[in-house]
């Protein structure tokens, strides 16, 4: 899943794995930590094309999809508001038809408080370096 020069994890199922195993408190959530300030973009979205992708920046990890609630307001009929608590799972599943593969990997924290993507549909932004760098 993530491969760079000093980090490498695995397949999500094998991350999946490890994660609930080590409870956030091993090696992985150390290793995970280190994605800290790293631009990614997500393709979820009919929205977010090649040409206009949003790109985010890792701020952190928090719980699973499973786990991770949050209060979603929506408009009545009537012009009211109702608000329902929600996992992030089913958000997913309602409002994009896209049921998680891997529901248990932390999802990843925005620097937008409260905006947070499942690790499964986040993609490291190419990096670019200067000829110079490269060697």
């Amino acid at each position: 899943m993530i491969d760079t020069n000093t980090l490498i994890i695995g397949s999500p199922e094998d991350l999946q794995s490890k994660i609930v195993k080590e409870h956030g408190k091993g090696p992985i959530s150390r290793d995970l930590r280190r994605l800290r300030r790293v631009s990614f973009f997500c393709t979820h979205r009919k929205r977010d094309t090649e040409v206009r992708k949003k790109v985010y920046t890792i701020e952190g990890f928090d719980q699973n999809a499973v786990d991770y609630t949050f209060e979603m307001k929506r408009h009545n009929a009537d012009g009211g508001v109702t608000t329902e608590t929600i996992t992030a799972y089913d958000y997913f599943l309602r409002q994009y038809n896209l049921r998680l593969k891997y529901p248990q990997l932390p999802l990843v924290k925005t620097r937008k408080k409260g905006e947070v993507f499942p690790m499964e549909l986040c993609h490291i932004q190419e990096v670019v370096l200067p000829l110079s760098m490269e060697h």
